[in-house]
């Protein structure tokens, strides 16, 4: 009896719950939507109010698929609930007395030191709700060392700061929690994932995916080459690898396991070409906005720079699973088992309009909110075209609340990464730690490269692409500039090496979800998507070295470039797997096509010359040596 009358509680308890994220969800969605049309509020505000719904989001959603079963699951569910009612408070407050610290010049009172005490406690513990530990972790480090700094010895120390001034940095300007991490959290990102929820409810995800296998699926290996398309284009705007692995891979990877490709092989495919989509224009998983805000480069710069690398990517992993399928003779999917083209496009194929709105509103020169805002318009009214993709209010209710959940997800990490670049702006500890990097590495760009990838691999395993990307471009960007790199080409740098740690093991995240969906072991998975993803990390290097592979320089030595690049990465495919066009490449024979790759990938039309000549010559003794068994055979 008592058991039952607390299920009754806790039912009661959640369906609150349940009304109060859905209210708090639409009305956010729509102020978003208001001021991404009509124009946004102070940064302050508009930051603060995003932040305020972002925490009781992040807070009270999830309460229903908590399984209450020790004491300390009744602990946090107590804490969850004090920061989902302090916590938005806090941020409310500095809307309250924004223009009161206007006027008195940003000095502080006792009352306004505590709330920002308590807002930076609640960024925190929701960051660790919903990321987990690392992000959080190097939070509370920072904070400390912005604390007790001044008892550090030697140059790593800093003078002393009162509770007044860190609070004043990180709570009350735009330099901490406010800052344009979460500004561009409460403005680009938060549209963008709107449409991209708006698209999955249209039925967008499932006609990208047939149209992948349309285009692909007879051709051997054909599913793995459609989850390479499909994941590319539904990637691009998810904004997460493990999303974009679980919303494509659940239909994709028992279809090439239907082909006979093997499960571990069929979730790194996956992963790999998932994670991709990060780095995948127009959209790039909404990080190309933060990337607009925090540099000051236009967005379009960005989405340009990052065209060839991210097409270089996946033509090497299209080449890869061609080589795989070849080596095993593996056929593509029966004509029985193909999608009916014609009736897809009949169907969802107006739903392709949006997206193309992105490409043409930018060209226009659109700024990403205004585009953003109308292709989600444009989005919402085409779906009535027909009945199938028609959003009725219920199902619109269901797009916005879980737009605003997704969102929580990034702005409380955008929220932590502040406070993350506050301690480092106030400290100086950014400027430190660049001249340590530059003195380990002797001035080397190369070495500080090969310092900067391992920083970026480590610190982004197990933390979301917008905080580590963040954290990165605060932390090891300036030693780049240092040495000379362009400001857009440093931020890319470590942007890639940021998303590459989703398929680096031991934390290779978004292998472990596909290894979940193929029943693949998982520390194989990861390790076979760091194999095929080998170019991900070769790509960096190539556009630090050579610039044109971003569109800097003359259109002839962009066009060499890039047709050089291509054979690299097709020579680097066939080292992978062992495989070049018809013939099996023995194991040290691989050493002459991963040299003439990098070769090729190396700028200058004199390592072009060698690297081809290299390539060609382990062509050939590939050729010879099967000419040679087929002969014995015989």
């Amino acid at each position: 009896m008592e058991k039952t009358e607390e299920r009754k509680e806790q039912g009661a308890f959640l369906k609150i719950c349940f009304w109060i994220v859905t209210v708090v969800a639409v009305a956010i969605s729509l102020f978003h939507i208001y001021t991404a049309g009509f124009g946004t509020l102070t940064a302050m505000k508009q930051r603060s109010l995003h932040l305020s719904a972002m925490l009781l989001i992040a807070m009270l959603a999830p309460m229903a698929k908590q399984k209450l079963t020790k004491p300390i699951h009744y602990i946090f569910r107590g804490i969850d609930l004090v920061i989902a009612v302090v916590g938005p408070l806090s941020a409310l407050y500095i809307i309250y007395i924004y223009d009161a610290l206007i006027d008195r010049t940003g000095r502080l009172y006792q009352i306004d030191i505590i709330i920002g005490i308590v807002l930076i406690v609640s960024v925190l513990w929701s960051t660790y709700r919903k990321t987990g530990l690392p992000l959080t972790i190097v939070a509370l480090v920072a904070l400390a060392y912005t604390c007790l700094g001044q008892h550090l010895p030697g140059a790593i120390g800093h003078k002393a700061y009162s509770a007044a001034r860190i609070v004043t940095i990180m709570v009350y300007s735009t330099d901490g929690i406010l800052g344009a991490p979460l500004g561009a959290a409460a403005t680009y990102v938060v549209l963008f994932i709107m449409l991209t929820t708006f698209l999955e409810r249209t039925g967008a995800g499932g006609f990208f995916i047939n149209c992948a296998l349309a285009l692909t699926g007879r051709r051997r290996g054909g599913p793995a080459k459609s989850a390479v398309v499909a994941s590319a284009m539904f990637g691009s705007i998810s904004g997460s690898a493990i999303a974009n692995v679980v919303g494509t891979g659940t239909f994709t990877i028992p279809l090439m396991k239907k082909t006979g490709i093997k499960s571990e092989f069929s979730a790194a495919v996956e992963a790999v070409a998932s994670t991709g989509g990060q780095f995948m224009p127009p959209v790039m998983g909404s990080s190309a906005f933060i990337m607009a805000e925090t540099t000051g480069i236009p967005y379009i710069d960005i989405v340009k720079a990052a065209f060839v690398p991210a097409i270089l990517y996946y033509l090497c992993l299209f080449f890869v699973i061609d080589a795989y399928s070849a080596k095993n003779g593996l056929k593509g999917l029966p004509k029985e088992d193909m999608p009916d083209i014609k009736k897809e496009f009949k169907l969802n194929g107006h739903m392709i309009i949006p997206l193309l709105l992105i490409f043409v509103f930018l060209i226009m020169g659109f700024t990403p909110l205004k585009a953003g805002f109308y292709c989600l318009l444009a989005t919402f009214l085409i779906g009535f075209i027909r009945k199938n993709t028609r959003l009725n209010l219920s199902r619109t209710v269901e797009a916005l609340t879980a737009s605003i959940r997704s969102t929580s997800g990034v702005a409380c990490p955008c929220a932590c990464a502040g406070i993350i670049v506050g301690c480092m702006m106030l400290t100086g500890l950014g400027s430190k730690l660049s001249s340590l990097v530059l003195s380990v590495a002797h001035n080397s760009l190369f070495l500080t490269l090969l310092l900067t990838m391992l920083c970026a691999i480590i610190l982004g395993m197990g933390m979301p692409t917008v905080a580590s990307y963040l954290i990165l471009s605060v932390m090891v960007v300036p030693t780049l500039l240092t040495l000379g790199v362009p400001k857009l080409v440093a931020h890319l740098f470590v942007f890639y090496f940021g998303i590459t740690s989703a398929i680096t093991p031991p934390v290779a995240l978004a292998a472990y979800a596909g290894a979940g969906i193929a029943n693949a072991n998982a520390m194989k998975t990861g390790y076979t998507a760091f194999r095929l993803g080998i170019t991900g990390f070769v790509v960096p290097y190539m556009f630090v070295y050579g610039q044109e592979l971003v569109m800097i320089g003359t259109p002839l030595n962009i066009i060499l470039s890039i047709v050089s690049a291509v054979i690299g990465v097709f020579l680097m495919a066939c080292g992978v797997e062992g495989y070049a066009v018809k013939y099996k490449v023995p194991a040290l024979m691989r050493l002459p096509f991963f040299a003439a790759a990098l070769l090729m990938m190396i700028p200058g039309w004199q390592t072009d010359l060698i690297g081809v000549a290299v390539g060609a010559a382990a062509f050939f003794g590939c050729k010879l040596l099967s000419d040679r068994k087929q002969a014995a055979a015989a």
